[in-house]
Order: structure tokens, then C-alpha cells, then sequence
């Protein structure tokens, strides 16, 4: 009985949302890489992105629809969620307009990139089914970062003037897709997610961003580090994870060494990586976020109290703060920004606190991907990943759960869905 009540709180609504908000992120993704490597989709940028909102929005429409009753009904985290941001932009208009010009171009990525997904997501009375959709999407986006880099090394990157083999952007959605296969392999042991991955990290490797590596190291040390010493690790599985520590310390300690002879490699066949240049020669190069960082600080002094506004940033320095935790106080000012920190903080430890095992291990993907990475990016009203991290956050709150079955149908359970790997087609969101 308990399962079947489970079994029905995770119903068509929650799996029709995971998969919309899922296919975002695998549509935007894909067409963000693609647009790097061939010129005729960069060209028609504008096309694509008008197509990608129809078949966004045609499957957020579908998802909302199938909640049911729950469509009209909005539990206090949405009416949280929907209240904060109200009050953060009528805050800057009121009391840092600074930062309106920037309103326009600002506004339209943050509506539809951050805070509607937030929304959505805000929605889930479970997060078993983002899992579900994000491993298997995630091949997906590897498979598209293979083609676009290979593509790039022999043409170069399409959106630049001059010859360039390097994408941040790439790198970024490259990253997404290969810490949810480190999750798939460390949770389920498919060997299959840890070839994904370790491919999805070579092509970060020669044409993406040494930022990306950031969290997808954090992710994969950690790990070790909790699979090492978890009383649970079955006693087969632990001498694999002390192999795995010590080639992670041997490669540490011979760092230098082991991108020296990556470099030569490359280097043997015509290729050249500006990350692994940089790892190389200068491996705590910036790229001028430290003095973005100064000059942003700079102006926050002149306005402490009250702070720049939302797009105060680019208004004050021309720049995007490149640093959350600077965005926020740049933002709200010292004072507010930082009791907003500290409570953002809470959210997470609570988030924990009140989760299940499954649960966890969702929301400590996102903590790896917004954390490491906040010191050089993820600003707030830029990036989705701080509002993923807060939306599945309140979620995790607003149902605490207990070790508890699966949300998801038998049949889709790991173990019973090996057909999946095998290429049998994958069970699609059902309104039923």
C-alpha cells in the first residue's frame, strides 16, 4: 500500500514537468553547441532560437496541463519563489535604477531561462524523475559535443572573427551533461555513463573552458572521497575506489607532468588547447575576472547599503560580475546581499536535512555545480544553475522524505530497464 501511494504522488504531473524542464535544457544545450561548429545554424541563430521557444513552450503547456488540480493550486514554495523576485526587481527599480537600461536584454534570459524553470520546478512534489530524464539526455548532449568538437578542431569555432578552437558556451553544456553520467556510474556502476563522461571531459579538454572543470572535479573527488569511507560501499566495490584515490593523488602530485605530455600529444596531432595551455603555464589565470571583480567592489562601495540593482553590474563596469556571490551583494548591497547568502545557505543544509538518499544525490550535483564554480561565474540573474539549485531545494523542503521506494513505474527502475542501455526505446511522459 505505502508504495502504491507513492507511486501516485509521483504521477503524469511531476513527469511531464521533469521532462519539459529536461528537454530545455537538452534543446538549448544542443542547438548552444551546435551554432559553434557550423556556420549555416549560426546563421540562422534567430530561426532556431524562435523554433526552440515553440517546442519549449508547447512542452511546458503540455506539463502544466497535465497537473490537473494542481495547475491552479500553488504551494507557498512557487508563491516564495514568485514574491522574491517580484520584490528583488520592483527593490531595483525603486531604489537602484541603475541598472534599468540593461532591463531588456536581461530580463527576456532571465524570464525564460531562470525563473520560469524555477517555476516549474517549484511544482515537483519528486526530483527521482529529473534524474531519470537527465541521465539519459545527457548521451545525448555527448554525443552532439563529439560531433561539434571534432567539427571546430578542423574549421574552428564559427562565431569568432579570427581562427579559434575555444567555447566557453560549449564547455558549459558539455559539463551539465557529464556529471550527470559521473551520477549514473557512481550510483548505478554503468560503465557505458563513465565512458560518456570521460569523452564529454576530453572535449572540454581541447576546445571548452578550464572553468567547466571546476565542478566536475569537485563532483568527482568528492565522490571518491564519500564512496571510500560510506559504511554502505559494498567491500567489492571499495577496493575500486581506493585504485581510483590513488591514481586521483598520483595525478595531482604529477600534475604538471601529466599536462606536459598531454600537451605534447596534442601537439604531435595539430592540435592546440587553450585549457590545457593554460593548465600548463598558468594554471591560476583569470582571464581579468579579478579585475572585473575590483571594479565591480569599487562601485558596490559607492552604493553599500542599497547596492547597484539587478543589471547594475553591467551598468557601473560594462560587465557581468562573473562571481554569484559578488552578483548578489553587488545586487542588494553588502548588508542584504549577505544575510541573503547566509539564508540561501540555510536552504541548502535544510534541503539535506530533509531528503532521502536519492534526493541527496540530485541536490549535490547542483551544489557541485553552482559552489566551486561561483567564485568565476554563475551570476545570478545570468545563470540558470543557482535558481535549479534553489527550486529543487524548496522542493526537497516542501516534501521531506523518509527511505522510501522509487517514484518511478517498476519498469523503469534500474535493474529493469536494461533495455534501455541496449537501445530499446525509452518510455516517453504519459498523461495517463
Amino acid at each position: 500500500m505505502h508504495s502504491q501511494i507513492h507511486l501516485q504522488k509521483g504521477s503524469s504531473g511531476d513527469r511531464w514537468i521533469s521532462f519539459a524542464v529536461c528537454f530545455q535544457i537538452l534543446l538549448v544545450g544542443m542547438k548552444n553547441m551546435l551554432i559553434q561548429a557550423f556556420e549555416e545554424m549560426y546563421e540562422a541563430n534567430a530561426v532556431w532560437n524562435t523554433v526552440l521557444f515553440v517546442a519549449v513552450g508547447v512542452a511546458y503547456v503540455l506539463a502544466y496541463v497535465s497537473l490537473g488540480t494542481r495547475m491552479i493550486s500553488f504551494p507557498p514554495i512557487t508563491l516564495w519563489l514568485v514574491a522574491f523576485v517580484g520584490v528583488s526587481f520592483a527593490w531595483s527599480a525603486l531604489l537602484s535604477p541603475l541598472g534599468i537600461p540593461e532591463y531588456g536584454e536581461l530580463v527576456g534570459y532571465f524570464l525564460s531561462v531562470c525563473f520560469l524553470t524555477a517555476f516549474m520546478l517549484t511544482k515537483l512534489t519528486t526530483l527521482e524523475w529529473i534524474a531519470y530524464y537527465m541521465e539519459r539526455f545527457s548521451y545525448v548532449i555527448i554525443v552532439g559535443s563529439l560531433i561539434c568538437v571534432i567539427t571546430i578542431l578542423n574549421i574552428g569555432h564559427t562565431t569568432t572573427s579570427e581562427w579559434s578552437t575555444y567555447s566557453m558556451s560549449l564547455s558549459n553544456v558539455i559539463m551539465v551533461g557529464v556529471i550527470w553520467l559521473l551520477y549514473r556510474y557512481f550510483e548505478k556502476r554503468k560503465i557505458t555513463a563513465l565512458i560518456g563522461s570521460a569523452l564529454g571531459i576530453i572535449c572540454i579538454l581541447l576546445c571548452g573552458s578550464r572553468n567547466a572543470l571546476l565542478a566536475i572535479v569537485a563532483y568527482v573527488v568528492a565522490k571518491t572521497v564519500i564512496k571510500l569511507v560510506s559504511k554502505s560501499t559494498p567491500n567489492g566495490e571499495r577496493w575500486l575506489y581506493t585504485v581510483w584515490s590513488a591514481a586521483l593523488l598520483l595525478f595531482f602530485l604529477f600534475f604538471d607532468t601529466a599536462i606536459s605530455l598531454a600537451a605534447r600529444l596534442l601537439s604531435f596531432l595539430g592540435i592546440y588547447s587553450r585549457s590545457i595551455g593554460l593548465l600548463g603555464s598558468d594554471l591560476f589565470y583569470d582571464s581579468g575576472r579579478s579585475l572585473i571583480h575590483s571594479d565591480l567592489i569599487n562601485a558596490l562601495n559607492e552604493r553599500p547599503l542599497l547596492g547597484l540593482g539587478i543589471g547594475g553590474d553591467m551598468a557601473a563596469i560594462d560587465w557581468p560580475a562573473h562571481n554569484f556571490y559578488l552578483s548578489v551583494l553587488s545586487t542588494y548591497g553588502y548588508l542584504l546581499g549577505a544575510i541573503l547568502l547566509v539564508i540561501f545557505g540555510a536552504i541548502l543544509w535544510l534541503a539535506f536535512r530533509k531528503s532521502n538518499a536519492k534526493t541527496r544525490e540530485i541536490l549535490f550535483i547542483y551544489v557541485c555545480l553552482l559552489i566551486p564554480r561561483s567564485f568565476t561565474g554563475n551570476d545570478i540573474w545570468r545563470s540558470d544553475i543557482p535558481w535549479w539549485t534553489l527550486a529543487l531545494c524548496l522542493v526537497a523542503i516542501s516534501n521531506p522524505t523518509k527511505e522510501e521506494p522509487s517514484a518511478l513505474p517498476p519498469d523503469l527502475v534500474d535493474g529493469a530497464e536494461e533495455g534501455s542501455e541496449s537501445g530499446a526505446p525509452l518510455a516517453s511522459p504519459s498523461l495517463n
